[in-house]
């Protein structure tokens, strides 16, 4: 009877599966990493700008009642009524115009480029 030859892995099959998978695995932890640290420093981001904005828009709200108490230190008068720009972070403000009365009529956020 013939004997039939079964093929076995060696040594070296399984060894380079192996490697094979750390690689993989290795890569996949370092994209993830990666992955992970680009959404940290985004949330950072919004976070300080959050902040930014909020610090500004607090500064505009109290100006806009010294405004309406009648004290115009820091604002520009002009015949609509009075304006003011507060910087939120570099390269964009917070535009303020009021009315006579002090009343917000424009409350918005402006790029530099737009002012331009």
């Amino acid at each position: 009877m013939k004997e039939r030859r079964t093929l076995k892995p060696g040594t070296g099959i399984a060894t380079i599966l192996l490697i094979f998978v750390v690689l993989a695995m290795t890569i996949l932890a370092v994209l993830s990493y990666l992955h992970a640290s680009q959404n940290h420093q985004s949330v950072t981001r919004q976070i300080e700008y959050a902040q930014a904005y909020s610090e500004a828009e607090a500064q505009a709200a109290y100006l806009q009642d010294q405004v309406k108490h009648g004290h115009f230190e820091n604002v520009e008068s002009n015949e609509e009524g009075y304006t003011y720009s507060i910087e939120i972070v570099k390269g964009q403000n917070l535009f303020v115009q009021l009315d006579k009365q002090g009343n917000a009529l424009i409350w918005k956020t402006i790029d530099e480029t737009e002012e331009s």
